[in-house]
């Protein structure tokens, strides 16, 4: 995954999608001249998961807790939520996700999300130390 995830001191986040990120949205919900794909099959997220929204964050240290607000807002995989295994369509996507957390060194979490069947665990990185 080539996907940069910006948290700022604001209490905004941000994502922009690099070109090895693949779109398990449903392609038949598309018309083919929409659809760009690369040679390894990835595709161009689409509105609201393309991030031209409006995002923010909390962090609960409590609960260990990353929440991410507004449409289209993810990490890793944009067709998954809280319970939910595969968003429909975008027209569905939630205005909130939560991820639970675990701090694994100072520049290392690891993001944890149950759709309904399905549970994902995965590790992101800081890149740039702000």
């Amino acid at each position: 995954m080539d996907d940069i995830y910006t948290f700022a001191s604001n209490g905004s986040f941000t994502y922009e999608v690099g070109t090895g990120t693949y779109n398990f949205i449903d392609r038949a919900q598309y018309s083919g001249d929409e659809i760009q794909e690369s040679e390894d099959g990835c595709i161009k997220n689409f509105y609201p998961f393309d991030g031209t929204n409006d995002m923010t964050f909390e962090v609960n240290e409590v609960d260990s807790t990353l929440t991410l607000n507004g449409k289209g807002a993810y990490i890793l995989w944009p067709d998954m939520a809280n319970g939910i295994d595969t968003i429909p369509q975008p027209y569905f996507a939630p205005e909130q996700i939560i991820y639970d957390y675990t701090i694994i060194s100072e520049n290392e979490i690891q993001l944890y999300i149950r759709g309904y069947f399905w549970h994902t665990r995965f590790t992101i990185e800081r890149m740039i130390n702000n």
